[in-house]
């Protein structure tokens, strides 16, 4: 989940140019006018130390009803934290093998339908995106490649999961930046319902290279949108799924000048702010 996210897109990105110790804050409100929050960092035990994380998430890993912390930091080893449902809580980064560094966004979604949370990690460039299937028990299996999803030449910053066939299984979109002499468009992985992906070809304008992405199915009609923020401090776009995997760009139609802004922008997610449907 980037920052913190629900689906999608789940997460907002924490600040890459903050070296921050990483805190959690207990929401504590006995009206909604009188909200505060309360630093709860060294009572949960969660303090990541010194490292710029660009992404944390919150899942209950081991199915026990208590939601566990993951934060997953730049440079350093990750850090991932069972909730014992009372403070503090366990570190349990040992689930994981030695991670390469240089780690941006990571997600939890089911893929394979079990009913445990897979986890999938991107990476900067030259080190290949991981995926860990959720076997139960603690145990995650590292299954990128056979997978489909490990992007070996990819340069990710962001992703999201959505369904854009509408067959029930969740798809991977990926964000990869750019840099010059090294051009990487952004990819779709398609879930094939077998623990594998395909990758879509990737011709179309929308797989150009992005920094940040969120998709929710914003006009209702049952296939999930995409907003995007492009590199370098180029406007945002918004990017409406006509179906069949059809993204047409409808940023003046929809969003007229709302975009120009977004150039600097660090992460994107789509809320109901009004609260009408």
């Amino acid at each position: 989940m980037s920052g913190l996210r629900s689906r999608r897109s789940p997460v907002t990105a924490l600040d890459p140019r903050v070296h921050l110790a990483l805190a959690i804050f207990l929401l504590v409100a006995a009206r909604p006018a009188a909200a505060t929050f309360v630093d709860v960092t060294d009572l949960w035990g969660v303090a990541s130390g010194d490292s710029m994380s660009y992404a944390a998430g919150f899942v209950d890993f081991d199915g026990d009803g208590d939601t566990d912390f993951y934060a997953n930091n730049h440079w350093l080893g990750q850090d991932f934290y069972d909730n014992l449902g009372t403070p503090p809580m366990r570190v349990t980064s040992h689930y994981y093998p030695n991670i390469e560094p240089d780690r941006h966004d990571q997600l939890w979604a089911d893929f394979n339908k079990d009913g445990t949370p897979d986890n999938y990690l991107i990476h900067g460039r030259e080190q290949d995106n991981e995926f860990f299937w959720n076997r139960g028990g603690g145990i995650l299996e590292d299954g990128a490649i056979a997978a489909g999803v490990d992007d070996t030449e990819g340069r990710g910053r962001e992703i999201t999961f959505l369904d854009v066939e509408n067959d029930g299984d969740l798809d991977i979109f990926v964000a990869n930046d750019y840099r010059n002499g090294f051009l990487r468009p952004s990819v779709l992985f398609v879930n094939n319902g077998d623990e594998t992906f395909s990758r879509f070809p990737n011709t179309s304008s929308w797989c150009s290279a992005r920094l940040h992405c969120a998709s929710a199915d914003f006009d209702q009609d049952g296939d999930p949108d995409l907003i995007t923020t492009n590199p370098p401090y180029q406007a945002g776009e918004f990017w409406r799924n006509d179906g069949a995997i059809a993204f047409n760009l409808a940023t003046d139609d929809v969003f007229p000048g709302i975009f120009e802004p977004f150039r600097e922008a660090n992460g994107l997610t789509w809320a109901d702010y009004d609260n009408d449907g």
